[in-house]
């Protein structure tokens, strides 16, 4: 017996050793597929789109603060089917109940609100079970209501025009319906703002900033061109014939 005690402490105490201290650097949020059939004309396709705006926005902000075991990522999947939690567990994928029957009726606002709420409700209940201090969760809603809860900024890439006097970035602002971009132009030294240009927008998804910020190139000398590494592949340019000289 003495032996088995043993055995059973040494395997608990490797596990404990095997455990990795990580932080929490990304959510994803989806409508339970269950709900489909009475939700149609892609609903379910549609709501996962609208959390994109908020899921985007807190993985900028996490930025290492809310230290795990053994946990990067959490996936909360919504659903009308449950109206409590569920029962404590260190699952990474989590029911948690929502109201789409309401939801549905929402303004654009109102639905943010809707979602981020849930979620921050939803994250309050992971850090309990994990003992995460309440001060961080807490801190990154009010950051993220700050913001408006819209991810908003300028892409670290930028392209030096073929006179090498200029370069080319792009602004962006990740919506719910939408991802808005836009190009800015500025000298290549100082960085002096000299015009801007909308680029248009593109459809939100997991990730988008990455396949809609990473390749871009000159078509002439004036005309800068942005091209998605998403299935979409589409391609946009700003013209600024009226203020480089050829």
């Amino acid at each position: 017996m003495a032996a088995t005690a043993f055995n059973r402490t040494r395997h608990v105490l490797g596990r404990r050793a095997q455990q990795h201290r990580m932080y929490l650097r990304e959510i994803d949020i989806r409508a339970d597929d269950k709900i489909v059939d009475r939700y149609p004309g892609g609903f379910v396709a549609k709501f996962n789109r609208d959390c994109c705006c908020i899921t985007e926005l807190y993985a900028s902000l996490f930025n290492r603060r809310i230290q795990t075991v053994d946990i990067s990522k959490l996936v909360f999947i919504f659903s009308d089917f449950i109206s409590e939690p569920p029962q404590p567990s260190i699952a990474h994928v989590i029911p948690w109940p929502f109201p789409f029957a309401a939801y549905m009726t929402m303004s654009q606002s109102e639905k943010k609100k809707a979602i981020h709420d849930h979620l921050f409700e939803a994250l309050m209940f992971v850090g309990a079970v994990h003992g995460w201090p309440r001060s961080g969760i807490e801190q990154l809603y009010a950051d993220a209501n700050a913001t408006g809860i819209v991810l908003k900024g300028i892409g670290k890439k930028s392209w030096k025009s073929p006179s090498g006097d200029y370069r080319a970035w792009v602004e962006f602002a990740v919506e719910m319906d939408a991802v808005y971009l836009e190009c800015i132009l500025t000298t290549s030294t100082k960085r002096i703002e000299v015009a801007r240009r909308t680029l248009g927008t593109a459809i939100p998804q997991v990730w988008c900033l990455n396949y809609y910020l990473s390749v871009g190139n000159w078509i002439s000398p004036s005309v800068f061109q942005l091209s998605s590494t998403d299935f979409q592949r589409w391609k946009t340019t700003a013209d600024f014939s009226d203020v480089i000289p050829v």
